[in-house]
């Protein structure tokens, strides 16, 4: 399954109840600026944040990001990006 999407600010995923592996995360950013991103997992109402990356400016080298990353959440798991500007992401999930 693949996750994607853009925004801004506090990005929260709709809820999957199903045990999974998130696999890879591509994060991208929109804007004329540098964007700070944090990725995450919201479970049993805990946040833990796993990855985070500082873009530059749209279009410039910097500006996108990837991981091979292997965390597996349980049921009832939703992901959360927090971004300081406009964002592209793409999360592939198993």
């Amino acid at each position: 399954m693949i996750i994607k999407g853009t925004g801004s600010g506090s990005i929260t995923v709709a809820a999957y109840n199903i045990a999974a592996t998130i696999k890879s995360i591509s994060v991208f950013n929109r804007t004329a600026s540098g964007v700070s991103i944090g990725v995450g997992v919201v479970a049993a109402g805990v946040t833990t944040f796993f990855y985070s990356a500082t873009l530059t400016a749209t279009n410039t080298d910097g500006s996108c990001s990837y991981r091979n990353v292997n965390i597996a959440v349980e049921a009832g798991w939703q992901i959360i990006i927090s971004a300081s500007g406009s964002t592209g992401y793409c999360i592939l999930i198993e």
